[in-house]
């Protein structure tokens, strides 16, 4: 892990050119520090907990079309059996 020093209006820049996410520390008082983050539409930006959650959310639902996916071909077999 880098770990960066900054003071309030300073900047961190990640990546370059378009695909470059500035990081700047906007304001610390009582133990949080607010950043303000610029970057591309197109590159999501979440708190981790958000994260998080979108990933247990993306993995819920590729376990519901897997369950799907099989109860439709156990139907498609049974239809099959009995014709």
């Amino acid at each position: 892990m880098l770990v960066l020093t900054r003071r309030v209006g300073e900047s961190i820049i990640i990546g370059k050119d378009s695909n470059k996410v500035v990081i700047t520390a906007i304001s610390s008082s009582g133990g949080q520090i607010k950043f303000g983050i610029e970057a591309a539409k197109d590159i999501p930006v979440h708190r981790e907990e958000v994260y998080q959650r979108i990933q247990e959310d993306k993995n819920a639902t590729k376990e519901m079309l897997a369950k799907l996916k099989i109860a439709k071909f156990a139907s498609n077999l049974a239809d099959a059996v009995t014709e």
